[in-house]
């Protein structure tokens, strides 16, 4: 995914970290829940299809788990980069200060990084990618949830659950159906113990 990173600073103004992240998360990035749409309709299951769902399930649970993996490693990167950007500044930073006679602590310098519209930039890229790489996450753990449901709904459709609920049936013929059936479990159990 290729983000784009606008302008840190407006019209002379000193951007704030907060303010450059969210101008980037308005302007710049596409929100995941858009991006995935495709992948979060697919989360929908239609009992009427349970067969066509399982087929499907496996293609689609593969290319979330595909997905989040490129993006965990997109984001990893762009920390990776963050990083070695924050090692140049505080280097320039120490230099110039070391050449003016100006002291400093390591907090000062953090602090100076982390103003540098350099650093807010790639914080703000940082920052989508991991946003994204999360929102992946949770979307591969929806779509195991997915699995282990057709799996149950499955099940229900081998012992006619479906089929006694929706064939018309009163619902003193179930419970009559469903006492008639646990009876005779206990009547084969009863002579399995003698």
């Amino acid at each position: 995914m290729k983000l784009k990173i606008g302008k840190a600073k407006a019209d002379g103004e000193q951007s704030t970290l907060a303010a450059t992240d969210a101008l980037a998360d308005k302007h710049l990035y596409v929100d995941p829940r858009e991006e995935f749409a495709d992948l979060r309709a697919g989360l929908l299951i239609d009992r009427n299809s349970l067969d066509d769902d399982m087929v499907r399930q496996p293609v689609l649970f593969q290319e979330v788990s595909e997905r989040y993996v490129l993006a965990q490693s997109e984001a990893i990167s762009a920390k990776e980069k963050l990083a070695g950007v924050d090692a140049l500044l505080a280097h320039e930073l120490r230099t110039k200060w070391n050449i003016s006679g100006e002291k400093y602590t390591e907090t000062k310098l953090g602090d100076a990084v982390q103003g540098e519209p350099k650093h807010i930039v790639g914080y703000a890229h940082w920052s989508a990618l991991a946003r994204r790489a999360a929102y992946l996450g949770a979307l591969k753990e929806s779509y195991d949830q997915r699995s282990k449901m057709l799996r149950e709904l499955g099940q229900l459709f081998v012992v006619g659950y479906f089929s006694r609920a929706t064939s018309g049936a009163g619902k003193r013929d179930v419970d009559a159906a469903q006492a008639a059936a646990g009876r005779e479990g206990m009547r084969k159990l009863r002579q399995r113990e003698e």
